[in-house]
């Protein structure tokens, strides 16, 4: 029977309150399998709960509201293979919940407003690989107001408060993430109920991974690996993922059927499950490279 990679790859996916954090984890954790995958969510390592942030002017995105020495011990905990305790937060009452047990798996999504930024704050290697999740911010805006009215027991008029309370710091602790990102999911609005997603991804981080050749094979593309560095970013909209799975066979990355026809599925270009395609194409190429290397 094929064995999960016995790598350990932590990806951070971050974004600002009400990017699509949730809903891209959740498409990655079901494609990739639940059994190979562990989240860890920073919500909960906030340091007070709603009530607390309010009385002391204090909102999520602010540095100093955050746990950050848990954090960076909670992670290295799972890197070093032992099982976390994680904290939580429950965002309809806006108080504190039981700690929920993570063990530790092949990919580990750490998730939050800061997820991004952990290395530099920690001055850790903490993050493998950090997403960032950038819709449009009039998208986003409108996101939370309807996610906050409807899941978080907010009135209207509370959340577009909040929204203008926490603009401020969005702007001087989240947004500024883009530049640390090694790959970026910028969402925008085309027309009325219509979204564009484009999935982009760092030439430096193509060669820190070294996934050159792999990404050369899956686009069929000939490029010499000194012209990776011609964008800040590279779209990874055209790759050929099959070529991604084929590898990942190699070395003995169970995938289930599901995911086979997930990743062979022919889509519109700058559809979100092509979004999802691609990184659940770019974890496993990874996957793929550490393996090899493992056994090297």
């Amino acid at each position: 029977m094929s064995q999960v990679p016995h790598s350990h790859l932590f990806v951070a996916v971050g974004g600002a309150s009400s990017s699509g954090k949730t809903r891209v984890l959740r498409s990655l954790k079901a494609t990739l399998g639940r059994k190979h995958t562990a989240h860890l969510d920073l919500d909960g390592y906030h340091k007070h709960d709603r009530e607390q942030r309010l009385s002391l002017g204090q909102v999520p995105e602010e540095l100093r509201a955050n746990d950050f020495v848990k954090i960076a011990h909670d992670v290295k905990q799972l890197r070093q293979g032992a099982d976390v305790a994680m904290p939580t937060y429950d965002h309809m009452t806006g108080h504190f919940g039981r700690t929920r047990m993570v063990k530790p798996r092949p990919i580990t999504f750490v998730e939050g407003l800061h997820a991004v930024a952990l290395n530099s704050i920690c001055n850790e290697h903490l993050i493998d690989i950090a997403i960032f999740l950038d819709p449009e911010e009039d998208l986003r805006r409108s996101w939370k107001v309807h996610r906050d009215v409807a899941e978080r027991s907010y009135t209207y008029e509370e959340a577009v408060l909040e929204i203008q309370q926490r603009e401020p710091a969005v702007l001087q602790h989240i947004l500024g993430q883009r530049d640390m990102a090694d790959v970026l999911l910028h969402i925008a609005s085309r027309a009325p109920r219509s979204l564009y997603h484009t999935l982009l991804v760092r030439p430096a981080l193509v060669q820190r991974m070294q996934l050159h050749s792999i990404l050369l094979l899956s686009s069929g593309d000939k490029v010499h690996a000194d012209e990776w560095s011609y964008a800040d970013f590279l779209s990874l909209q055209s790759v050929r993922y099959k070529a991604l799975v084929d590898a990942a066979d190699a070395c003995e990355f169970e995938l289930s059927a599901s995911t086979r026809r997930f990743l062979a599925a022919r889509t519109r270009a700058g559809s979100y499950r092509n979004a999802m395609r691609s990184l659940v194409g770019l974890l496993l190429g990874v996957v793929m490279v550490a393996r090899v290397q493992e056994g090297l």
